[in-house]
């Protein structure tokens, strides 16, 4: 059992490393004499999430005419992982590339429109380093990135049909993740723009016609404040302790539920694969009302390489491909180009991804390429 005197050494001892370690976060983040609470000031920064506005139609949605430094933040297994970006938004939504490294280039033929969640929009990378970027470079032909942060395969039709009441595309790019294709059984999202649920659009399977019945819109959003309560309202002041937080308890700290926690009401009772499925059936009709090629692009999420365990992807991407295929729709399925350098190359399999899961630039160049070999093109490159 300690004495007093060692007891009281070791406070002071704690005390003096704490004021050391706040002293130095403060110094090195110029914030030295700030009284604000960090995790409230994070949370109303216009930088702490991709930005975005809300949207009647979509539930949230790209800005329009901003160019801005985006902090991403997110929790992994891995540890807390920050990346400071560019992002450009024109004044339809699409997110810009290109402006400023080729600014000589020519552009052919009618647009290619990316569709997709951010894989697509190209979230912890800048303008010039998302997969539409550099498929527009390659190829000589624009290509409008209408990807977005949490978008599901029913927000990116809603979105293409309000499109093409403006716009010609002559291939439209649809890129699907698991992620995208369960969202389409979700009614509302744990949204991290918000830090709480978002209300979004749904459809709902007849399931005597197989036709879809549009869900939830237009949607209304509530504002709701941030409530900082007990614990967070004091120890969010010290910059140590909203760092440290922030890296072992981040859903406490943030005051968000488990990523996959989703409320009771949030999930209807349509089966995904099925509802997906009929999505891609209107998209296709789209494609043979409006005269686009269209094209299914299939992504995998990172696997560890080095963990020992072997390449795993899910059945309903393949029972979607599949289906697709019967369709009559030409699909780009990257799983098995991803799983053999997965296999045979670890390294470069680590460097096309960034730790939290999304794709860096070199990831991207590789998903560009091989859309690239589709499309033919014979332009010179625009690097």
């Amino acid at each position: 059992m300690l004495m007093k005197p060692q007891l009281k050494a070791l406070l002071l001892g704690v005390i003096f490393a704490v004021f050391v370690g706040e002293l130095s976060l403060r110094i090195v983040s110029k914030k030295l004499f700030s009284t604000s609470n960090f995790l409230e000031e994070e949370y109303h920064s216009q930088n702490r999430h991709t930005p975005h506005i809300d949207h009647s139609q979509l539930g949230w949605a790209a800005p329009r005419n901003l160019r801005t430094s985006v902090n991403f933040l997110a929790n992994s297994s891995l540890g807390t992982f920050e990346r400071k970006t560019i992002m450009t938004f024109d004044s339809s939504g699409f997110r810009k590339h290109w402006a400023f490294r080729c600014p000589e280039m020519t552009l052919q033929g009618s647009p290619i429109v990316a569709l997709g969640d951010s894989f697509t929009l190209g979230s912890e990378t800048n303008d010039e380093e998302t997969w539409p970027a550099h498929l527009q470079a390659l190829n000589r032909r624009e290509v409008l990135n209408a990807g977005f942060a949490r978008y599901g395969l029913d927000q990116m039709l809603i979105l293409l049909k309000d499109l093409l009441t403006r716009i010609r595309p002559e291939t439209v790019i649809v890129s699907l993740t698991l992620s995208n294709i369960l969202r389409v059984s979700e009614t509302k999202k744990i949204s991290h723009f918000y830090l709480d649920q978002s209300a979004r659009p749904y459809f709902l399977m007849d399931n005597s016609s197989k036709t879809l019945r549009l869900e939830n819109t237009p949607i209304t959003r509530k504002s709701t404040a941030l409530q900082l309560k007990g614990i967070r309202s004091v120890l969010g002041h010290s910059l140590l302790a909203h760092y440290i937080f922030r890296s072992v308890s981040f859903n406490f700290w943030y005051g968000v539920p488990q990523r996959n926690d989703l409320y009771p009401d949030g999930i209807s009772k349509s089966e995904p694969t099925n509802l997906a499925l009929l999505i891609l059936k209107e998209i296709r009709s789209l494609s043979m009302k409006y005269n686009f090629k269209l094209l299914v692009l299939i992504q995998d999420y990172y696997q560890a390489p080095f963990s020992g365990a072997k390449y795993n992807s899910s059945p309903i991407l393949t029972s979607l491909r599949d289906s697709a295929l019967g369709l009559g729709i030409q699909v780009l399925d990257l799983r098995e180009s991803l799983s053999n350098l997965f296999i045979s190359d670890p390294a470069v399999y680590e460097s096309l991804f960034f730790p939290f899961g999304h794709m860096t630039n070199q990831g991207n160049l590789f998903v560009a390429a091989e859309l690239s070999k589709i499309i033919k093109s014979h332009s010179k490159d625009c690097l």
